[in-house]
């Protein structure tokens, strides 16, 4: 059974890749957070509140890790303006070193450190598959998820 933050990675990444701020703000946040000056009626801002991770980018890892193992994600590796998909292997935590420490709150600060990038992350049929079983209808209820 999936974990509720491996719930969130899943469900940040299943319309769509995304790079790792989406799913580290997915868990940590609810979502993506922006500066008031970027406008945006609906979203959330970094000034009106003290943001705190709740998970670390470790533990964050560690899901993506579990998740590609068991075929529920795949990642991509994003170079030079080209897309390598990735073979799973037995590097993926050196792979992954890169988000070591992350603490970005924003998207720009995202790009400013990494670029767009350096991994896309999206959601496989079989992650779907898990994420449709009504097991886990009770984590929509808690996140607020509409179905």
């Amino acid at each position: 059974m999936l974990t509720i933050s491996q719930y969130q990675i899943l469900n940040s990444c299943c319309n769509d890749a995304e790079i790792f701020y989406f799913l580290f703000a997915e868990v940590n946040y609810g979502g993506q957070l922006f500066y008031r000056s970027e406008g945006r009626d609906y979203a959330q801002y970094v000034e009106d509140h003290e943001w705190s991770i709740k998970v670390s980018s470790e533990i964050i890892v560690r899901d993506l890790i579990e998740l590609i193992n068991v075929k529920f994600l795949e990642y991509r590796k994003l170079a030079q303006q080209r897309e390598d998909k990735c073979k799973l292997d037995s590097f993926l935590d050196r792979e992954f070193a890169v988000y070591a420490n992350y603490t970005c709150q924003t998207f720009e600060e995202h790009l400013d450190r990494y670029g767009y990038g350096p991994h896309e992350f999206q959601v496989t049929e079989l992650g779907l598959k898990e994420m449709d079983k009504p097991v886990y209808h009770v984590y929509d209820e808690q996140l607020g998820y509409q179905e």
